[in-house]
């Protein structure tokens, strides 16, 4: 049973979108492992100093979208639990700012 529900898994996203989240999730551990910080699972603090991060280094909202969608897959395909990232208000107001 766990083989299909990996395979189903595994096709649910295009090739393409798999291969952004992975170099997002990569991108992810190198930023936590350079400031020490515990990955997973997801906290919110880390997060959001995350996306700060990001937004510093110039990714705009959309983009800064497209990398907690791809924070989102890497929690739940390790089996934890859906973080509902768009329900952190500091994190909500970091992306507007």
């Amino acid at each position: 049973m766990d083989e299909a529900v990996h395979k189903y898994f595994a096709q649910a996203l295009a090739p393409s979108t798999t291969a952004t989240y992975h170099s997002i999730a990569n991108r992810y551990f190198r930023f936590c492992q350079q400031f020490n910080l515990s990955p997973l699972p997801l906290h919110h603090d880390t997060v959001v100093r995350f996306i700060a991060h990001l937004a510093q280094g110039g990714l705009g909202y959309q983009s800064l979208r497209s990398y907690l969608s791809g924070l989102r897959y890497l929690q739940v395909s390790r089996g934890l639990p859906d973080p509902c990232l768009m329900s952190i208000p500091m994190l909500e107001y970091v992306m507007r700012g």
